[in-house]
């Protein structure tokens, strides 16, 4: 369909300014963690990636890092990934919402553009991140389409389709810890639902919560993971979760209006439609809009003790509205994946040492699914759900502008210091030993908040992937004044 075409073109153009950042060198060349000797630069093979695979599994994390190290050593390759993941799981996505729609197909298209500017600098144009939190999600969302399809009876061959869709959970689920949890939570959840909808357990969804539950306990338990598990202990649970509370409440709603204006106007809308079936009284559909009006305000006011209370309760009724109303129009896979993932957040609340706004990026795409399926449900004349559709482009078209000006800017310097690395790399082979080289001084960010950051230990990766001796010494500078920050 054309939305995704579009959106597919944006991707292209946008991840020629997309770069590899500081994790992303370490991986490529087998030193993220851990550092496997013997490898010259990216030229690694595979004996030594497994090597490096079963060293990390055992003492840094659990999670599949196979995709990671096929395509971080290509920056073309890497790129061509996320291209055309990211398209994919939108797709998957909208086949998810059941039923055909351009209204549907362009609101979740163009919602790509509502995610704070956090989440694409630490999220979708991050490989080390995209490739954990977003390239598994094509598997989740079509794992999840696959089950509805087996359960609308619209497939040939139910077996088969349950199998394929067992195998993506699990292998999802091995990407990341919060993955693994939501796939599970999501299976679990299913199998609840059937439990008290049919009073009997049926054996498909077994197998499904099995398959996700193997899946996750592969990187929940894996004794790398367990042992930075550790590292967090020394804080107290409760103390975490409410440090963790406050940073997630401001990376959810501080950042992007879009992603409050879409949970009020989503919930606002489905009291319209539970009232115009018969489901609601007025009065209930007043109150909603009014908290919705009054969410918003608040959220002028941010740090506030009282704004981040309301805005909690608030959003627990707003998804309670909106999973009641997937529910009643049979939309399961859709509301149980965004309860699971919503219930996934909550418990890194407990467990994770910080909040970053890529936890956010699966409960907010099952959000902007819930928005795209509520406005094509609503009965308006089609000029006027395409009328709001184009004011939601402009808005969406401004930020993606944004973005790619933001990243450009960028991209000069890091096309420069690809080639003062690359010609430090032959200078060094060519030098008669003991020579001394360097220092080498690389420029700095022009804008920081469009590129993941460059921490200090960036250089020692940089000279692993450009295979430079460890006496070079690399060195980036912190950016000048007048430089555009977090």
């Amino acid at each position: 369909m054309l939305p995704f075409a579009l959106l597919l073109i944006y991707l292209i153009f946008q991840f020629r300014f997309v770069y590899l950042y500081h994790d992303d060198y370490g991986y490529a060349s087998l030193g993220y963690g851990i550092s496997l000797h013997g490898v010259p630069g990216t030229d690694f093979t595979p004996a030594q990636a497994f090597e490096y695979l079963k060293e990390h599994f055992e003492t840094v994390n659990g999670r599949n890092f196979i995709v990671h190290l096929a395509v971080l050593p290509h920056l073309w390759l890497a790129r061509l990934t996320m291209v055309i993941a990211i398209p994919a799981a939108y797709y998957m996505l909208y086949r998810l919402l059941g039923r055909k729609s351009g209204v549907a197909a362009a609101f979740l298209c163009l919602s790509f553009g509502f995610f704070p500017r956090e989440a694409y600098r630490v999220g979708f144009y991050w490989f080390s991140a995209s490739l954990s939190y977003v390239l598994p999600l094509v598997a989740v969302f079509a794992s999840a389409w696959a089950i509805m399809a087996v359960r609308g009876r619209t497939v040939r061959h139910p077996r088969l389709v349950l199998l394929l869709a067992c195998a993506g959970l699990f292998a999802s689920a091995t990407f990341h810890e919060q993955i693994g949890l939501s796939v599970a939570a999501f299976t679990g959840l299913l199998a609840l639902w059937r439990v008290w909808k049919e009073r009997r357990v049926a054996k498909r969804d077994l197998a499904l919560f099995i398959a996700a539950v193997a899946g996750a306990a592969v990187v929940v338990m894996s004794p790398g993971t367990l042992n930075r598990q550790d590292s967090v202990a020394d804080v107290g649970l409760f103390q975490l979760a409410k440090q963790n509370a406050v940073e997630l409440f401001s990376v959810a709603y501080n950042f992007s209006w879009a992603v409050p204006v879409t949970l009020a106007l989503t919930t606002a809308l489905v009291g319209w439609l539970n009232f115009r079936a018969g489901r609601c009284r007025m009065r209930t559909l007043v109150a909603l809009g009014a908290a919705g009006i009054v969410f918003l305000a608040a959220l002028t006011h941010p740090g506030s003790i009282w704004t981040e209370c309301y805005g909690a309760v608030y959003s627990a009724v707003a998804l309670v509205v909106i999973v009641r109303y997937l529910l009643v129009v049979g939309r399961t896979e859709l509301a149980m994946l965004f309860v699971g993932s919503v219930l996934t957040v909550g418990a890194l609340l407990f467990f994770s040492p910080y909040m970053v706004a890529r936890v956010l990026i699966l409960p907010e795409l099952c959000l902007f699914a819930a928005g795209a399926l509520v406005i094509s449900q609503v009965a308006a004349p089609a000029w006027a759900k395409w009328t709001s559709v184009g004011l939601v482009g402009v808005y969406c078209l401004i930020a993606m502008v944004s973005m790619t000006q933001g990243y450009a800017r960028n991209a000069p310097i890091l096309e420069t210091w690809h080639r003062e690395l690359t010609k430090m790399h032959e200078l060094a082979k060519q030098a008669p030993p003991d020579t001394p080289l360097g220092p080498l001084v690389l420029p700095s960010y022009a804008d920081m908040r469009y590129a993941a950051d460059a921490p200090d230990y960036t250089a020692f990766y940089l000279r692993d992937y450009y295979d430079i001796p460890s006496e070079v010494e690399v060195i980036i500078p912190p950016p000048p004044p007048g430089t555009p920050l977090l």
